[in-house]
């Protein structure tokens, strides 16, 4: 994560002790601990989201399933009015020969 280092705190210009290896930023030894808690804490969240995704996108096709269904069932039960519609239609032109 980092190496010795002779250059300033790139944050407050104080003799620097550290080089972060991500970013190459200098860092003084107060800023270099709120630097490696930063990364820390963004590494949390990080596998915080990695555990949920699967979940989320277990939910996702969920909702997506759903909204398939949903749009098959209106087709559906609109083709049933057309079939009923047209079959009646038909009886009716039977009927009155």
């Amino acid at each position: 994560m980092a190496e010795i280092l002779s250059a300033k705190c790139s944050c407050c210009k104080k003799p620097g002790i550290a080089q972060c290896d991500g970013c190459t930023n200098g860092f003084c030894s107060t800023h270099f601990r709120e630097h490696r808690h930063y990364l820390d804490t963004k590494f949390a969240q990080l596998l915080h989201d990695r555990s949920i995704l699967p979940h989320q996108l277990v939910d996702h096709s969920s909702k997506i399933k759903q909204a398939q269904l949903k749009a098959l069932l209106h087709d559906i039960n609109q083709w049933e009015e057309q079939a009923l519609k047209s079959v009646t239609q038909t009886a009716e032109r039977v009927r009155n020969r």
